[in-house]
């Protein structure tokens, strides 16, 4: 029988993959006004998102291919194949940003000389890729004991930890309080940077469809789905808000850096209340967190780009589950290209511009899913449901008149993360960096488009 798995179980497994530490140090660069973004994020894309996916989910309860599966049964197989295409694609280069922060922090700790130390990130990358890889082959029991367990420790536990600390070095040592938090520190002026960097903040809020795989592994996935979507959306949004008021307490923004940022704030705490050795242990926990993330986001790539496509394009070598249920081929292959992506991008000149090239390949291809299945959510309540079909026993709230809002704020929200990084290229090189905003998309789209056709010819 199959295993199944609770609401619990998916919150934190939204928790592990969407919450992440090293998203603080980035809002609190921004100061007090950076918690307005994160509302604002929340609001104009990860609520209406997660009533989407949640009503996807009840509609589609049975459906194993997740977020590629609903755009099948909406727009068909050709639109869903390029769809699951361009999520397998961003989220291979994804993954090594992933894994590459949980590097960055242990060497901190060991030696920081070696955060920028190639040899020593790229083999921590690859590495635990492959122990992940290993561990979600065992099956869905052992990744729901990864997602709750490395949810715990390495994303609420150093939230709380960096809050306590906080507080006591502002109510206890009265530390003076390194952030201006005036009123008007407060407002963002939304310049070209603050919309950029709402834009940022709208992709570190992303992913809310990765558990939509393990829908038919819950024990009412109708109700349960629906229920563990918007918890997951109001915990973290919440533990955003909290973390980076708590870093803002213990440093001033201008102080803290995007990479080593949480680790350096908590061991800067530690330090002035005399236990300097307890942001070791937090490292730890950000390290396991980060790899936990990765595991989580691995089998739900694949299972959503497996279980959502026609065979003809899939084949049945990657089709082929194991005893577990697990399509254990097709993660083997996915960790083997992730492996040889990190040794290429491994001859840049350093870690940080590894990071950035891995993150602007990721984005658009994403956010371009995003709207495809937002649209593909118009076309369910305004013509699908028309006739009392496909229809959940959850939808999202205030009718079609709601749906229609859900559709607009998150589909210019999305619309809008795709086009402003076109146009911030920063201190980048404007021409190698829009090759690969804009060429990457493209090439990817030719490639899916062949394999297509090749199917087609093949089939025919």
């Amino acid at each position: 029988m199959r295993v199944k798995i609770k609401v619990s179980d998916i919150v934190f497994m939204n928790i592990v993959t969407l919450l992440g530490i090293r998203w603080f140090a980035t809002a609190a660069q921004y100061g007090p006004a950076s918690v307005i973004l994160w509302g604002l994020a929340s609001l104009l894309y990860f609520v209406p998102m997660s009533f989407i996916f949640a009503e996807f989910g009840s509609v589609f309860s049975e459906y194993k291919g997740g977020l590629v599966d609903w755009i099948r049964c909406v727009y068909g197989e050709k639109t869903a194949f390029i769809s699951g295409w361009f999520y397998l694609i961003c989220n291979i280069f994804y993954f090594p940003t992933i894994l590459t922060f949980g590097a960055v922090t242990v060497a901190y700790v060991i030696d920081p000389a070696l955060t920028d130390n190639k040899l020593f990130i790229t083999s921590f990358v690859i590495i635990f890729f492959w122990v992940g890889t290993i561990i979600n082959i065992k099956g869905v029991k052992w990744i729901a004991f990864v997602g709750k367990y490395g949810g715990l420790l390495g994303n609420i536990i150093p939230i709380i930890v960096a809050l306590i600390l906080a507080v006591i070095l502002v109510a206890v040592f009265r530390n003076p309080v390194p952030t201006d938090f005036s009123a008007v520190k407060w407002i963002p002026d939304f310049d070209s940077a603050n919309l950029l960097f709402l834009a940022t903040l709208t992709f570190a809020m992303s992913g809310g469809e990765i558990t939509s795989p393990f829908v038919a592994d819950l024990k009412n996935p109708r109700k349960d789905f629906a229920k563990a979507t918007l918890i997951s959306a109001a915990v973290i949004t919440l533990c955003y808000i909290i973390g980076t008021i708590a870093f803002t307490l213990i440093l001033n923004p201008s102080e803290i850096g995007a990479a080593s940022g949480p680790i350096d704030v908590i061991a800067q705490a530690s330090k002035k209340v005399h236990i300097a050795w307890f942001a070791d242990i937090i490292a730890v926990m950000i390290v396991i967190s980060s790899i936990a993330g990765a595991i989580i986001w691995m089998v739900g790539n694949v299972r959503m780009f497996i279980d959502g496509n026609d065979d003809k394009y899939i084949g049945k070598f990657l089709k082929k589950q194991n005893i577990n249920e697990i399509p254990s081929n097709a993660l083997i292959l996915q960790s083997l290209v992730v492996t040889l992506i990190v040794l290429a991008t491994s001859l840049m000149k350093s870690v940080e511009n590894i990071y950035i090239a891995l993150i602007v390949m990721a984005t658009i291809p994403m956010f371009i899913v995003y709207l495809i299945l937002i649209f593909a959510f118009l076309k369910l309540k305004f013509k699908m449901q028309k006739d009392g079909k496909f229809m959940g026993s959850y939808s999202a709230p205030w009718g079609k008149a709601g749906a229609l809002v859900f559709f607009l704020i998150a589909g210019i929200s999305t619309l809008a993360t795709i086009i402003i990084p076109i146009f911030s290229p920063g201190d980048n090189n404007v021409f190698i960096y829009e090759a690969e905003v804009i060429g990457g998309p493209i090439i990817f789209l030719v490639i899916a488009l062949l394999i297509m056709k090749r199917a087609n010819k093949k089939t025919s």
